[in-house]
Order: structure tokens, then C-alpha cells, then sequence
């Protein structure tokens, strides 16, 4: 079965990171191939040291080579393709054993939006993974032609807050459209200025029928909000 988490919000590798825990909680065996993360340590590497997770069953490989074209990176963009190549390839040999129940390709829709990979080469890797086992796809701008392949999706929003809002004024947020099955409705939320205690007040104004249903972590994040006044 494939997920798939996108949008310009946060919490998307974090939303993946959720599902490999709660497998890890059933005994299960779970992987995640970073395609643009660098060598940098994150949360998740400092949770498989510390915790001393076994590698056969918890592991996180970063096969990235860092941001690409933005924040000083000085590779050329045929090593990104290189690095992202190798990232796919390498889940086409783990997936072949057999022996994870969860794979996530984290920022996958990325390299393919970045042109590092060839949307149909991810369709044909991801293709015939096993109904029984968890597949999830992170990253935003996810291709239409990814999305069509998913069973189940979710979209993390971005939402304006405190200094770019003005007293009493309510901001709508209409959704992009992702493809044909993400637009065949759209959703307007509305927040307002934030109150005394650093929340900001949601109000809903209209959820027309939604092929993705609203997540746990969707409405978690919408909810717990951080906002400066």
C-alpha cells in the first residue's frame, strides 16, 4: 500500500517518521531512504543511537547530497542525479529482499520536481509493491502521475499568521490543485489574528468532499499552531 505526504507545510518527513514508529510499536521492520537530506545529523539519527536500534530493523539511509542550487551548494546538478539514482536504485534492491515491512522515499517527490529523477522511473520502481506492506512517498510538489499511484494521501498546509495579519481581517488559504485526484474540490481555511496566549483562532469556513481525508497530524498541526503575537 503507498501513502503519500505533500504540501508546503511542515511536518511531512515528520508525518512518515510517525508511521515507522508506530510500525517499529508492532514488531515490524522499517526503512527510510533520504533522497535530498545531506550527511548532517537529524532527530530521527540521534533516535536510532540513542534508543540503540538494531540496523536490520530500524534504519535511515541518506543517500542526499544536500540542497540543491540553493544555500551555497556548489554540486553540479548531474552529481544530485547521480546521488538520487543511487537513493532509487538502492530501494529497488532493499525492496527485493523482502524484509521490510515499511520503506519511506523521503523527499522523493522532490528529486522528481527538481528534475533529479524521471517520474517514470519512480512509477515503475513503486509499481508492484506489495499490497501488504507500507510504502510512503514525502515531499512537496508531488507529480500528478505519483499521485494516481497512492492509496492514500495527505497534504500539509501553510498557513499565515500573526505579523501578516491585521486586526479583525481573516486570510482564506485556498489548496493547489496536486492533480486529478487532489482537484476535484478545493478548501478554504480561514485563521485570524492569534489571542493573548499565543494560539491562533481557526475557523473553518468550508470543507467541501475531499478524496484525502483530514489526518490526525493535520488537524494536530492546525490546532498547536505556533504563532508569535
Amino acid at each position: 500500500m503507498i501513502i503519500l505526504f505533500t504540501g508546503n507545510g511542515k511536518g511531512k518527513t515528520t508525518a512518515s517518521l510517525g508511521q515507522m514508529l508506530r510500525a517499529l510499536g508492532r514488531g515490524k521492520k522499517v526503512l527510510m531512504i533520504q533522497f535530498i537530506k545531506g550527511p548532517w545529523l537529524s532527530g530521527e539519527d540521534y533516535f536510532g543511537k540513542r534508543f540503540k536500534m538494531p540496523g536490520d530493523t530500524f534504519e535511515i539511509k541518506k543517500m542526499g547530497l544536500g540542497f540543491v542550487g540553493i544555500l551555497g551548494d556548489k554540486l553540479s546538478k548531474e552529481e544530485h542525479q547521480k546521488a538520487a539514482e543511487a537513493a532509487l536504485q538502492f530501494f529497488k534492491e532493499e525492496n527485493a529482499t523482502g524484509k521490510w515491512d515499511l520503506i519511506v522515499l523521503d523527499e522523493i517527490n522532490v528529486a522528481i520536481s527538481l528534475g533529479l529523477l524521471e517520474v517514470k522511473s519512480v512509477k515503475d520502481a513503486i509499481r508492484d509493491f506489495p499490497e501488504n506492506k507500507l510504502l510512503v512517498l514525502t515531499g512537496r510538489d508531488a507529480h500528478p502521475e505519483l499521485v494516481e499511484q497512492c492509496r492514500f494521501g495527505s497534504r500539509s498546509l501553510s498557513l499565515i499568521t500573526g505579523a501578516n495579519t491585521k486586526a479583525g481581517r481573516t486570510i482564506r488559504l485556498p489548496n493547489r490543485s496536486l492533480g486529478t485526484r487532489l482537484s476535484r474540490s478545493s478548501r478554504n481555511l480561514a485563521i485570524r489574528r492569534p489571542t493573548a496566549r499565543g494560539l491562533s483562532r481557526l475557523n473553518q469556513k468550508r470543507l467541501s468532499p475531499f478524496p484525502f481525508s483530514l489526518t490526525f497530524h493535520d488537524i494536530f498541526s492546525i490546532i498547536f499552531l505556533n504563532v508569535r503575537e
